[in-house]
C-alpha cells in the first residue's frame, strides 16, 4: 500500500477518534447492555424504512402536482412547449 495513503488514513482514523472523545458521539448506543443493542439496531431498521416511506410519499406528491401542472398548462390554457434538437 502506498505509504502516503497509509499515513492519511491513520490520521483520518486519529481525527474520527479524537471527535468521539471529544463530542461523545455515539456513546449512548455503544455503552448500553447487550441485551438492548438489538432493540436499538431494530428500531434503526424501522426509522429507515418510515423515512424511505415518507420519501417515497414525498416524491409520489410531486409526480401528481407535476402531472396537475403540465394538464393545467396544456389543456386549459393552451401552452405547448416543444424542444427540438438541433442538427
Amino acid at each position: 500500500m502506498n505509504p502516503e495513503l497509509l499515513r492519511f488514513l491513520e490520521m483520518a482514523a486519529d481525527g474520527v477518534q479524537r471527535l468521539r472523545r471529544s463530542y461523545g458521539l455515539w456513546l449512548p448506543i455503544t455503552r448500553v447492555p447487550a441485551l438492548v443493542q438489538p432493540f436499538f439496531a431494530l428500531a434503526a431498521v424501522l426509522s429507515v424504512a418510515l423515512l424511505a416511506g415518507i420519501s417515497l410519499a414525498a416524491m409520489s406528491t410531486l409526480l401528481v402536482s407535476l402531472l396537475l401542472l403540465q394538464f393545467l398548462l396544456v389543456d386549459v390554457f393552451g401552452l405547448s412547449l416543444e424542444v427540438q434538437p438541433q442538427a
